[in-house]
């Protein structure tokens, strides 16, 4: 069986951190908001960023027939959350960070607490190699990575990928 909506929504929430920020789903009215944005998470520092969740193919390229765009001044960012078969498709914007959610199977429970209903975020073991450096000093403990920075780190990142398909 794959993954749902809520499956999704419930890992995207707990990556952006429950304790720290506001998470809202369905969010249609209240704000101003001539659509409706399937989760919206409020950060300490006053900005929101728009989450769109997809669990199918046919449900983002369904997305581009949409007038809005997901282009409201309210948010400062752009996600698409969708299972990690997805997480290349072609028709999620490029200006949208993408967040990449697999459920985990019993072989991998040896490997680490994964109680059912537990997710993790995949990665393929296979560095990209960037012709620059991401313009961004990192440091000890937790922080925010510029939005722009994330955004131009990805698009080089589905270009790899793109490229190697």
């Amino acid at each position: 069986m794959g993954m749902t909506a809520v499956d999704v929504e419930l890992a995207v929430a707990k990556h952006f951190n429950l304790r720290t920020n506001v998470i809202v789903p369905n969010v249609s009215w209240g704000i101003g908001l001539p659509y409706e944005a399937d989760l919206v998470v409020l950060r300490p520092s006053g900005y929101s960023i728009e989450v769109e969740i997809k669990v199918l193919a046919s449900d983002i390229k369904d997305d581009l027939k949409k007038r809005h765009k997901h282009d409201s001044h309210l948010f400062k960012e752009l996600w698409f959350a969708v299972p990690e078969d997805l997480e290349c498709n072609r028709h999620i914007p490029d200006r949208a960070g993408v967040l990449s959610v697999r459920k985990v199977y019993s072989k991998e429970l040896d490997c680490g607490d994964y109680r059912p209903g537990r997710y993790v975020w995949v990665t393929d073991g296979k560095p990209i190699v960037f012709a620059t450096p991401a313009p961004f000093q990192g440091k000890q403990g937790l922080y925010n990575v510029p939005f722009a920075v994330v955004a131009d780190i990805e698009c080089v990142s589905r270009n790899a990928l793109r490229k190697e398909q």
